[in-house]
């Protein structure tokens, strides 16, 4: 299965590495639990990352090559509405979890059945908080994502009364595998790249919540409109509770 460098390459053009070497990272660190956690070792971030995504039964049970690789990247072409500066320009974590098991919870006792993924996690070093989560398929040739400045995207986001606060301090309390098929309409095990990130935003109703947004890319699904008609899609974003996992929101903006 390839690696996540393709899709990177597609969503953040302008990447320089800090190491390449893969490496498998074990870590006794138990205190990457709660609030702001300073990063500075790349076993602290292998642990942070697997511990955003509730992977950890899934690691080396179901994966053809249990293994991470952990380096820093500096990023220049992020387009995260409100929040793009904390991202472009700076020096930040990146962790890939290689063939990693990927099926729906009702199918993880089917023998029959497969689905492995790269599950590529970004991470703030200062912090320890989430960036953004990247699960992709091996087949990324027919994917062509649009070219579009943090600037559009940001006011595609205000059209629907969403800003976007911070990223998320600490774990939340709903983990990326359990959210993420939530969004039942966004079919995440069909998308071929999802991209995922975990942040505070204020709602329709003026309060400000942690939420998962999930951007589902390259699955056909078809959406109503405003107007009341409907249209096919090849990407859909899906929004989930971190607190509560409830699914809050779908729409096939603003990425």
């Amino acid at each position: 299965m390839k690696t996540l460098t393709l899709i990177f390459l597609l969503l953040s053009s302008g990447i320089s590495t800090m190491s390449q070497n893969p490496k498998t990272i074990e870590s006794n660190n138990d205190n990457l639990k709660t609030g702001q956690l300073r990063l500075d070792k790349p076993e602290q971030a292998a642990k942070r990352a697997l511990e955003f995504t509730g992977l950890e039964s899934r690691i080396g049970t179901h994966t053809a090559a249990a293994f991470v690789k952990v380096e820093k990247v500096i990023i220049n072409s992020d387009v995260t509405p409100f929040l793009s500066n904390r991202i472009n320009g700076r020096e930040i974590w990146r962790v890939v979890y290689t063939d990693v098991d990927f099926r729906r919870p009702l199918l993880l006792k089917d023998s029959n059945v497969t689905n492995l993924r790269d599950i590529e996690i970004l991470l703030d070093p200062k912090t320890g908080q989430l960036l953004r989560i990247i699960v992709s398929s091996s087949n990324l040739d027919s994917i062509q994502l649009p070219e579009v400045s943090a600037q559009k995207v940001e006011g595609q986001v205000r059209l629907s009364n969403e800003i976007f606060h911070d990223f998320l301090d600490g774990l939340p309390e709903v983990r990326f595998i359990d959210a993420v098929f939530v969004g039942v309409g966004c079919m995440p095990w069909a998308a071929k790249v999802i991209m995922a990130q975990l942040i505070t935003q204020t709602n329709l109703d003026g309060e400000i919540n942690g939420v998962w947004h999930f951007m589902c890319i390259d699955v056909p699904i078809t959406l109503a409109t405003f107007g009341g008609t409907y249209k096919d899609v090849d990407r859909a974003r899906c929004v989930v509770d971190a607190t509560t996992g409830v699914w809050l929101e779908m729409s096939s903006a603003p990425y």
